[in-house]
């Protein structure tokens, strides 16, 4: 199955050993996000740039229990994905009152927001275009009893079974 972010298994058990519980005893990086351009949107551009990616890398954990930036929202705003898939990350009135007040999303709210962000990148990447990456991720599939992809993302074996076609389609399956 194709990733977006390989972690060798003693980096995993170092960074949960290393991390801590407490959301107040690590501080959060607050990054600057960059305007998106181009026809394809990575998992950098819709986290906000490279250093909040860079920061995610060993430190996911962390930065998920302290809750990222509610501005990756907006990014996946301009990414296309509509109101319905992102009321599923946080409602719209909660979203307008957090980034009025600078708050972050939550560490649930911050999960579901990697998780979609993750697999538009992914689609992107897989189809070469940030359109058809988007058509096919609107489009019901058999393999997801008529469901399309975004239906079945506000769950983690959802997300994990649009990426596992997503690996295969990448790899030269047809699906």
């Amino acid at each position: 199955m194709a990733t977006m972010m390989r972690l060798h298994k003693n980096q995993i058990t170092e960074s949960l050993e290393s991390s801590s519980h407490d959301r107040a005893s690590v501080t959060p990086k607050t990054v600057k996000l960059k305007p998106i351009v181009g026809k394809r949107f990575t998992f950098s551009d819709l986290l906000g740039g490279d250093d909040l990616v860079q920061e995610l890398g060993l430190n996911t954990i962390k930065q998920v229990r302290l809750g990222i930036e509610s501005g990756v929202i907006g990014r996946l705003a301009e990414a296309g994905l509509e109101p319905k898939y992102r009321q599923r990350i946080i409602p719209e009135r909660t979203f307008q009152r957090r980034q009025k007040a600078g708050e972050r999303l939550t560490p649930e709210e911050s999960e579901r927001a990697l998780r979609y962000a993750r697999v538009v990148a992914e689609a992107d990447r897989v189809f070469g275009e940030h359109d058809k990456g988007m058509r096919w991720l609107h489009s019901p599939m058999k393999q997801l009893e008529n469901q399309s992809p975004l239906d079945v993302l506000d769950t983690d074996i959802g997300a994990r079974l649009v990426e596992e076609i997503l690996g295969q389609i990448d790899e030269g399956f047809f699906a």
